[in-house]
């Protein structure tokens, strides 16, 4: 999973993506990668869906890993900017365990499309993190960039929003060298976001 879907940049900032559907609409649409010749859609790595994290939310650590449904795409292109721009769409199911107690929420639906676009400046890299619905937000264990971005916006640690025309941004600074979250910043926030932590105590199974 991508550091900025998780915070969702929160990359992978967790993993948001899509079946079929257009990858980016609405009010943010992705840079034209088609000009610059870009590759296909292709599998990501196997090995994506082996990474397990670890979200500070609803009172505990949540760890989060890939669900039964495992169909993500992804399409690399470096932009004539000298920018990357990272596409990803397909469907994907991930499961959470609240640490606290063992509840659990299975098989989740993140598949929302979304996009990264990174360019670097010195020393840091810098993100710019567009996630459509479905998509899960939260912040990472241990990281007081992330925890103070989520108390900043005012949103759940947990959140999670539906309606495919519905999109968060958030603006993403990392070290270059170690990948360390210097700067988060939820920069629009265009979905109604949902607290997810009430399902761990009202799930069904």
């Amino acid at each position: 999973m991508r550091r900025s879907l998780a915070i969702g940049a929160l990359t992978t900032l967790l993993i948001s993506l899509t079946a079929g559907s257009a990858l980016a609409t609405g009010d943010h649409p992705a840079p034209d990668a088609e000009e610059t010749g870009a590759e296909q859609f292709v599998p990501v790595d196997p090995a994506f869906y082996d990474e397990v994290v670890q979200a500070e939310a609803c009172g505990s650590i949540v760890t989060i890993t890939a669900g039964d449904v495992r169909e993500v795409e992804e399409r690399v292109t470096e932009l004539a900017t000298g920018e990357v721009l990272v596409e990803f769409r397909g469907a994907a199911t991930v499961d959470l365990v609240r640490e606290s107690d063992g509840a659990v929420i299975d098989e989740l639906d993140i598949s929302g499309p979304g996009y990264e676009l990174q360019r670097t400046v010195g020393n840091e890299v810098r993100i710019t993190n567009v996630l459509y619905g479905a998509s899960l937000l939260f912040p990472y264990a241990g990281s007081a960039v992330d925890i103070a971005a989520f108390e900043e916006a005012g949103i759940p640690d947990l959140a999670y929003f539906t309606a495919p025309e519905e999109s968060v941004e958030v603006e993403i600074v990392v070290d270059a060298e170690t990948g360390e979250p210097l700067e988060v910043e939820f920069d629009e926030i265009d979905a109604e976001l949902v607290d997810l932590c009430w399902l761990f105590d009202h799930r069904p199974w």
